[in-house]
């Protein structure tokens, strides 16, 4: 979000808080470094956010390095979590019989592109985190594998 920001608005000053950065991608690693040449990067989880007289508003943090507490202003704060399934995926992939992996997202169970799955197929962000590019590509080998499926 941030260097698509950037790219807009060459004149955003950005903040980015976080603890840890997830990667997932196989162009992770060079774009996360080109964004660290571009945007703020702050180790830290912010804590109290009060609107200012002024209509901005004010975020307090502690670093991580020296534990002080600091203030700064900012004129918008997006807050963001990382990407989980849903509770409602153990149901269903209880009820189907799929596999899971260790942070529950769904494992596609083909074997040499043919379906052993009787008939259901997982497509985009169920089987994992995955950028808007990665989840129309993997709608698009979905649909081939359904109709494969379907003509078998």
């Amino acid at each position: 979000m941030a260097n698509l920001i950037r790219a807009r608005e060459p004149q955003t000053e950005i903040s980015f808080f976080y603890i840890d950065v997830q990667t997932f991608g196989r162009d992770f690693v060079p774009f996360y470094r080109r964004v660290q040449e571009e945007v703020r990067m702050v180790r830290a989880i912010p804590g109290d956010i009060f609107e200012t007289p002024e209509g901005q508003l004010r975020v307090t943090y502690i670093t991580g390095e020296a534990h002080e507490t600091i203030e700064e202003i900012f004129d918008c704060v997006v807050l963001s979590v990382g990407l989980q399934p849903c509770k409602e995926n153990l149901e269903v992939a209880g009820q189907l019989n799929l596999k899971m992996d260790d942070s529950d997202f769904v494992i596609s169970s083909e074997i040499d592109g043919e379906a052993s799955n009787n008939g259901v197929f997982s497509a985009g962000a169920v089987g994992g985190p995955m950028s808007i590019a990665e989840s129309i590509a993997s709608a698009g080998e979905t649909s081939l594998k359904i109709l494969k499926y379907l003509e078998a």
